[in-house]
């Protein structure tokens, strides 16, 4: 974001998030992380700090992001036949 945002911009711009947070922000712990942000002139940097959280987030609660490729293109059926993609018994 620009440092050439006025106090008063700042200000409309963490009114703004903050509408869209609600009551979600206890103890106004994200305006006043939003508010840090803006008086370091740092809005701009808003969306890859919450990436990072989130990733040490996931990592503190141990979750491990996994990619599943599966090559089979139809699957057997309990009673023998084969399935194809299209939904036909063989």
């Amino acid at each position: 974001m620009a440092p050439t945002l006025s106090a008063e911009d700042k200000k409309q711009i963490i009114a703004e998030l903050q509408k869209h947070i609600g009551s979600a922000d206890k103890g106004n712990v994200v305006k006043n992380f939003l508010k840090t942000l803006a008086d370091n002139n740092r809005l701009g940097v808003l969306e890859s700090v919450s990436e990072k959280f989130g990733v040490l987030m996931s990592a503190a609660r141990g979750e491990v992001e996994l990619v599943v490729t599966s090559a089979a293109v139809g699957f057997w059926l309990l009673s023998g036949f084969w399935v194809s993609p299209g939904g036909t018994a063989c």
